[in-house]
């Protein structure tokens, strides 16, 4: 059991939190009819998206919400982010009216979060600009120029300025045309706009609009323009507006209109070509590597929900055949498009099968590693090496190199000049690597590749560079000499043991808070955890109704395991398995159904969609006067992200047995710096989750510190005592792919 997808909780949709309900605003008229000009082009379509998502309740909550103290005219500057921001958090915190936060309240939160992810636009323009205020508005905020194009059109430098900015703000752009008609300007601006946007071009070209519709005057400039263009590649997008194929499939080519137009693919197989969703991957990841900035956004948000699609099908039916039909045909750019966009999701058993798919169509396309990436242009490389890693197939991705030789130039070329770009990705993507290779010769080249690049940064005297270096290679420990004397500020280190001394509170307990959660794998490891402490005479336990206590006296010690049980807020495991037995039905009969993630709605899941027993054993435990020394997240990985707001500055050891635990240790050490974490780094099994607990429970009872040697050594002993034959094998693979503190793993984990 505890055989589940590896989710990181921010790709993972949350139940929303419940709290009490806020006031609605007043009734207002359709949001067609309320909406100002300025209002229309701020939201555009998605107001009218959302609100059908939600049965059209959305739209006078986000209308007041923009209005609400200014908000609106605070969030200008961010336009062209704004829109799914700002209304996502309304679906989330007042869409469904369970958030305690006002519309205001919201409102400033997005702005503020904007103003974090977005500083440049963020910068104040400038009451009466001139050429040179102009200009440097146009590099830090080319919104806020745009936007003010009335100001400066007819001026000399207005072609200048215009061009620098428009591939940056193509929809703002967009509705500016007819301020560039009688511009001499006016025609080099529609062909970068087109060429820079084909998707955004075609969709407006093609709308049906009335003369009193605000987009009308944007339409016919730039039909204007594109009829007048000389530029082949905007006359071939003027052909595709122009032809009889459907909307859809228009849209559709225009979304890989670069791919369509470098290759020459007529119209009229156009439809045929739309249709292979093998040849539309890979189209756009031409568009990514070719396409603009504007283009390349727009394909990854496809090739995005495309792949995360396919793989969460493929999760749903794990035993199935047909599981990978998905994927049967597919060329080996379409396999790692599916990988890197979709692998966030991906359970183990889904990814490694793909991984191993990708290298064995490798091998029939005839493409070594180092020539699959250089034909990728490393789109996405970095990524790849970290799914790649984390699943144990990165070593066997190197194997496909042409010769040694290139694969030591595939590793430079992954470890060099970290500090230039994709800093964060790339530097996650190496630890990765060190933390799950388990050949030696990628590591001592790694090793190597990390000494030169090292002293080149210090060369240099780059600190930037020193530091992200530093950090890589303190993960070698003591081996890392190159550092010299900085060496102890880099090197991680890693302890041997937990002392018993600091895991029992003033009156000899030991606390211990057990999360499980409400889906089958939560109650099948919820019996198992408790058969095996019902079954002993040591320790004794207490029903309390939504959660038990589990406790046993030793001399003056005392463990105490509080854990809620799953189910029991929708009343009890007998009516929980009757759902899930419902839920799965409906999942087979729905393939494109997400996770089964919560086995009633989630609007009816209290405090974050947790069991009634965590809130029962907080309060519990409030009223005992404890706090906890040990906590334990059970079940599926898409989980750990509520036991992980459980976790306290004082948690001294923190245990995560769910598939892929290693995915978000580091989120655990940012809360408790200074607690040790003991996680599995694949598949979790509930047995060998219950032995190693079971270990470290009776070594706190007689009083002994948690040396992790021997109670790894221990354990490993008892998987071959309580495992027949048969199992006993699979069984010690999958927990060597545990982690103890005291291997490294855990704390490198946290570099991400």
């Amino acid at each position: 059991m505890e055989d589940n997808p590896n989710m990181t909780p921010e790709r993972f949709p949350r139940p929303a939190p419940e709290a009490p309900p806020i006031e609605a605003p007043p009734e207002m008229p359709p949001v067609e009819a309320e909406l100002t000009p300025e209002e229309q082009e701020f939201f555009g379509e998605q107001v009218k998206d959302f609100a059908a998502e939600e049965e059209k309740t959305l739209d006078a909550k986000a209308i007041a919400l923009v209005r609400s103290g200014g908000v609106f005219q605070k969030l200008l500057p961010y336009k062209r982010h704004v829109n799914a921001f700002v209304l996502a958090s309304v679906v989330a915190g007042v869409g469904a009216n369970k958030s305690s936060e006002t519309l205001q309240e919201i409102g400033e939160r997005a702005e503020a979060q904007l103003i974090e992810e977005f500083p440049e636009e963020a910068v104040e323009i400038p009451e009466a600009p001139g050429e040179e205020a102009i200009k440097i508005l146009a590099q830090k905020n080319p919104f806020a120029v745009m936007r003010r194009l009335s100001e400066f059109k007819d001026e000399p430098y207005a072609e200048e300025v215009v061009l620098s900015v428009a591939e940056r703000v193509t929809d703002l752009a967009f509705e500016q045309l007819p301020q560039m008609q009688n511009q001499p300007y006016f025609q080099n601006t529609v062909d970068l706009l087109v060429t820079s946007d084909p998707e955004y071009a075609q969709h407006l070209a093609v709308r049906e609009f009335k003369p009193d519709d605000y987009e009308y005057e944007y339409q016919k400039a730039l039909m204007e323009g594109m009829g007048a263009s000389t530029n082949p590649e905007v006359q071939a997008l003027l052909s595709l507006t122009e032809s009889d194929l459907s909307r859809s499939t228009k849209r559709l080519v225009s979304g890989v209109f670069q791919y369509i137009y470098d290759k020459q693919i007529p119209l009229e197989q156009a439809t045929e070509f739309v249709e292979d969703e093998h040849k539309y991957v890979e189209a756009l990841m031409y568009t990514v590597q070719k396409g603009s900035e504007t283009e390349r956004e727009r394909a990854e948000n496809s090739l995005s929900s495309m792949a995360e699609g396919r793989v969460m099908e493929m999760n749903l039916l794990k035993g199935k055949r047909g599981r990978f039909d998905a994927v049967k045909d597919a060329s080996a750019t379409a396999l790692y498009a599916t990988i890197v966009y979709g692998g966030d999701y991906a359970r183990p058993s889904t990814a490694k099968p793909l991984f191993d798919r990708l290298h064995k169509q490798m091998q029939s396309e005839s493409v070594s590693a180092e020539q699959f990436i250089d034909q990728l242009e490393g789109v996405e490389f970095p990524h790849f090496v970290n799914l790649a890693s984390f699943n144990n197939r990165f070593d066997d991705f190197l194997r496909l190199a042409e010769s040694h030789e290139a694969q030591q130039e595939l590793i430079h070329r992954f470890v060099a000049g970290v500090e230039e770009a994709d800093t964060e990705e790339r530097m996650s993507a190496i630890s990765q690597v060190i933390v799950f290779s388990r050949d030696k010769a990628v590591l001592d080249q790694i090793k190597q590749e990390l000494e030169n690049e090292y002293q080149r940064v210090v060369s240099e005297g780059d600190e930037k560079g020193q530091a992200a270096y530093g950090v890589l290679s303190g993960l070698y420990g003591e081996e890392a000499t190159w550092l010299g004397e900085r060496v102890a500020e880099y090197q991680v280190e890693l302890p041997d043991k937990l002392e018993v001394k600091d895991m029992f509170n003033e009156r000899g307990e030991n606390v211990q808070v057990y999360y499980f959660y409400n889906d089958e794998d939560g109650v099948d490891s919820f019996r198992h955890f408790l058969s095996q402490y019902e079954r002993s005479k040591e320790w004794e336990v207490t029903d309390h109704g939504t959660f038990v206590e589990v406790a046993a006296q030793k001399d003056e010690r005392r463990v105490i395991i509080y854990a809620n049980k799953p189910g029991a807020s929708i009343g009890g495991e007998d009516k929980y398995m009757d759902i899930t037995k419902a839920q799965e039905q409906e999942r087979q009969e729905k393939p494109g159904w997400r996770y089964n993630i919560a086995d009633v709605p989630i609007d009816q899941w209290p405090d974050e969609g947790r069991p009634d027993g965590f809130a029962n054993v907080e309060a519990y435990m409030e009223g005992q006067d404890q706090k906890s020394h040990i906590q334990v997240h059970r079940g599926h990985a898409y989980w750990t992200y509520y036991s992980q707001q459980q976790v306290a500055p004082e948690t001294k050891l923190y245990f995560d047995g769910s598939c892929g635990g290693a995915d978000e240790v580091e989120k655990v050490l940012r809360v408790a710096p200074e607690a040790q974490v003991l996680y599995n780094s694949d598949e979790g099994k509930a047995g060998i989750n219950d032995s190693l607990l079971q270990n470290i429970n009776e070594r706190l009872l007689a009083g002994q510190d948690l040396d992790w040697a021997d109670i790894r050594l221990q354990t490993e002993r008892d998987i071959l005592r309580w495992y027949d034959e048969d199992a006993a094998p699979e069984a010690v693979i999958a927990y060597q792919r545990y982690v103890f503190p005291d291997q490294g793993k855990a704390k490198a984990a946290a570099v991400e």
